[in-house]
């Protein structure tokens, strides 16, 4: 289909922690290795994890855009009867679309942020990031405290192929290795 829509997930083989982050206004413009205390680790993703970080990242584009159509759509409910019309019209304005969803991968962190940037700052296509949160894995080699919080892959809200050219097609589709 020509008008296809697509969710692209890109995930990092390699994932660096801790980082440090160089922010400008509300965007984050680059990420940087520690330059003292924990030294920053590179981690290896395992091929389950991988599959289960890109997961995570569409489940939150989707709970995203599940919030804004709800409340969009009680958007000026000032009462008990306008909540209850809405609530029964909310089957029909939030529907499930099977869509097509296309794993890449990067080498690693930096990749990955470099690729979201484009994406966003030049393409224009919003993308959710997600940070996954487990201390065990990210934290081991860490001397001293750590909240384990790094971000392991993005998807973006569905997409035509042409908004998405140019910034994404050097990278490889995702492929389990052992």
């Amino acid at each position: 289909m020509a008008d296809e829509k697509i969710i692209y997930v890109v995930v990092a083989e390699t994932v660096q922690h801790p980082l440090t982050s160089t922010i400008i206004g509300n965007r984050l413009v680059r990420l940087s290795g520690v330059p003292f205390g924990n030294k920053t680790h590179d981690i290896v993703q395992i091929p389950g994890r991988m599959a289960a970080q890109a997961c995570h990242a569409v489940r939150r584009m989707e709970h995203d855009r599940v919030l804004t159509g709800v409340r969009d759509l009680l958007h000026g409910v000032t009462s008990f009867k306008k909540l209850k019309q809405a609530s029964q019209s909310l089957r029909n304005s939030i529907l499930y679309v099977p869509t097509t969803t296309i794993i890449l991968s990067c080498r690693d962190s930096f990749e990955l942020e470099h690729t979201y940037n484009l994406l966003r700052d030049h393409a224009g296509v919003l993308a959710y990031k997600f940070e996954d949160t487990n201390a065990g894995v990210y934290c081991a080699d860490c001397t001293q405290p750590c909240s384990g919080e790094v971000t392991t892959a993005f998807a973006t809200v569905p997409v035509d192929k042409q908004e998405v050219q140019g910034y994404l097609d050097y990278l490889p589709l995702w492929t389990p290795k052992p």
